[in-house]
């Protein structure tokens, strides 16, 4: 009669005994490195799904300005658009204001920068659609804090004195802050 067969796990065992103990602390080493790595993945999924509130929320426009009498070309050089266009819309003249902001609490969530033509002298928006709380451009900020700068051309309007209002959204559509550029005469 032949002795039964150790089970799996007793052979495992056995063969474990007979390890040299240099084995014991490199499989030690490597369960730690293992777990450790392990914790440090969970801890990374962990904050990006549960992101702290915050510390401050607030945008700012830090500069707001205007060059009128733009061609749509040069404001096309100057933002490095690839975009094909038109060539009889390449001579056009227009308007630029150019913006620089910063936000801060709105990191990944989408914002949009508006603007819109007002009469200087009414202190009311223009009747012409084309100049009415126009999105100018998208943006999600990448870092708690961050900093864009962009420049907004469009038509001449009709002779006249105006002045731009430039304001930031939030993804909500609650408006963050707003400026006003100085009046200018196309």
């Amino acid at each position: 009669m032949t002795a039964p067969r150790p089970s799996l796990p007793d052979r495992i065992l056995q063969r474990v005994r007979n390890w040299p103990p240099v084995a014991f602390v490199i499989v030690g080493a490597t369960v730690l490195v293992a777990v450790g790595q392990v914790t440090g993945a969970i801890s990374s999924l962990v904050s990006l799904v549960h992101r702290p509130p915050p510390k401050e929320m607030h945008a700012e426009f830090r500069k707001v300005g205007v060059e009128p009498r733009v061609t749509f070309s040069d404001h096309l050089r100057r933002v490095a658009d690839g975009a094909q266009h038109a060539s009889d819309s390449l001579g056009l003249t227009g308007d630029a204001v150019l913006v620089e902001f910063e936000i801060a609490g709105m990191y990944n969530r989408e914002c949009v920068l508006m603007w819109s033509l007002y009469d200087a002298a009414s202190q009311t928006l223009v009747s012409d659609p084309a100049y009415r709380f126009q999105a100018a451009a998208g943006f999600t900020p990448d870092a708690e804090v961050d900093r864009a700068s962009h420049e907004i051309w469009f038509p001449s309007p009709a002779p006249g004195r105006y002045f731009v209002r430039v304001e930031l959204y939030d993804d909500k559509d609650v408006m963050l802050t707003f400026a006003d550029t100085p009046p200018f005469t196309p």
